[in-house]
């Protein structure tokens, strides 16, 4: 099976190679008429006074087709596992695609808007058990591991979550005061601030009142700050959308090994059910 990331969602290309249950690329994103590479462009980009758009080359159903079938080849899967940016990739487009490559490749697509934590919890997870197939991964979404509450720290969550927004170069400047927002699932539509604060007062909010087997997983980009108390820390490419929006996204969630136990358990009942 294939693991596959929209470069836009600022996942490395090394992130997952040391995995044994499954392979991971990272799908490019272009920008602009010259169809240059996202990640080249931000690196590149200059810190503007006032916000500037960036102009993101949306793959046609064709070119959807053809890029999954080469690198199914080139990989030698029948099994997609694609997790995409709804900003950038169209939903829509995204069942026709399935349609086209069955039954010779199989595609399971998930959205990723402010649920990455979620998204490594259950990569590592599937990894730890040794084999992932999308009936597995399936299997999790089903069963909520992707609809738990999670909580992002940011500058601005609008200019985060929005698709209005997102997709801009703004200018750098010293961040003092943060907001924290619940997020319920995948949903980016809960934009309502609990609480503003310095970083450091936020984040201690948020590890104070854990629970006592809680395992804090931390997902950031563009932070400079000792994240005390976090279990699992992951840091993404500072070049990405939106540029000079700093953020961390952390999880509240029993460990990777009682996790295991309890889908152990659960696939236990289920045949002595069938």
């Amino acid at each position: 099976m294939l693991i596959i990331f929209d470069e836009c969602l600022g996942i490395e290309e090394s992130r997952f190679n040391w995995s044994q249950a499954f392979r991971s690329t990272v799908k490019p994103s272009f920008v602009g008429k010259d169809r240059q590479r996202l990640t080249d462009f931000l690196h590149h980009a200059n810190s503007p006074l006032i916000a500037k758009s960036v102009n993101l080359h949306s793959y046609s159903i064709q070119e959807d087709v053809t890029y999954f079938h080469q690198i199914a080849s080139e990989h030698d899967v029948r099994q997609l596992v694609y997790f995409y940016d709804p900003h950038y990739s169209i939903t829509e487009n995204l069942y026709r695609v399935r349609n086209w490559l069955l039954p010779e490749i199989e595609m399971l697509f998930i959205p990723v808007k402010a649920n990455l934590p979620e998204i490594f919890f259950l990569l590592e997870s599937l990894n730890q058990k040794g084999s992932a197939t999308i009936k597995e991964i399936s299997s999790h979404i089903q069963r909520g591991i992707l609809e738990q509450s999670s909580w992002l720290i940011t500058t601005n969550r609008k200019k985060l979550l929005t698709k209005e927004k997102k997709n801009k170069l703004y200018r750098q400047k010293e961040a003092k005061d943060y907001q924290l927002v619940r997020i319920d699932g995948n949903s980016s539509t809960q934009l309502k601030v609990q609480q503003k604060g310095s970083l450091e007062q936020l984040w201690n909010l948020i590890v104070d009142n854990k629970r006592e087997n809680d395992h804090v997983y931390v997902v950031e980009n563009g932070l400079s700050f000792q994240y005390v108390g976090a279990d699992t820390m992951v840091t993404l490419d500072r070049h990405m959308l939106p540029l000079h929006i700093p953020f961390v996204q952390i999880m509240l969630s029993k460990n990777l090994y009682e996790n295991q136990i309890v889908e152990k358990n659960k696939e236990t009942m289920e045949m002595t059910h069938v």
